[in-house]
C-alpha cells in the first residue's frame, strides 16, 4: 500500500511540473504573455536563456536561449501578485508564444 501511495505521489508531481515547461530555442525568440503588468523577471542561468520584460508592452516577456543548451534552467515571473515559475528547455520546435493562463 505504502509503494503504491509512493508512486501515485511521484505520478502527481511530475504532471504537475511538466505543465510549468517552457522550451525556448536560439533560433526563435518566445514570449509570455501575461494578463497584467509584470513587475519581476528572472532566469535561471543569464549564460543560456535572456529574459526580460519588453518596454513598450509591459505584461510580455521575452525570451531566448543565447545557445543550444542540454541541463533544464528556471524561469520566474512576478505579475498580478502571483508568483509563476517555469523550467525552460531547449528545443527546435519552441512555440512564439505562451499564455501564461494555460499555467
Amino acid at each position: 500500500m505504502k509503494t503504491l501511495l509512493v508512486i501515485l505521489i511521484s505520478l502527481i508531481s511530475s504532471i504537475s511540473f511538466a505543465q510549468n515547461r517552457l522550451i525556448v530555442s536560439d533560433t526563435k525568440t518566445s514570449h509570455l504573455v501575461c494578463p497584467d503588468k509584470v513587475s519581476y523577471v528572472q532566469a535561471g542561468d543569464y549564460s543560456i536563456v535572456q529574459a526580460e520584460i519588453v518596454p513598450e508592452l509591459s505584461n510580455l516577456v521575452r525570451i531566448k536561449a543565447t545557445q543550444p543548451f542540454d541541463k533544464p534552467t528556471s524561469l520566474t515571473v512576478v505579475c498580478a501578485d502571483h508568483i509563476y515559475s517555469f523550467e525552460l528547455s531547449y528545443g527546435n520546435d519552441a512555440p512564439i508564444t505562451y499564455p501564461i493562463e494555460s499555467f
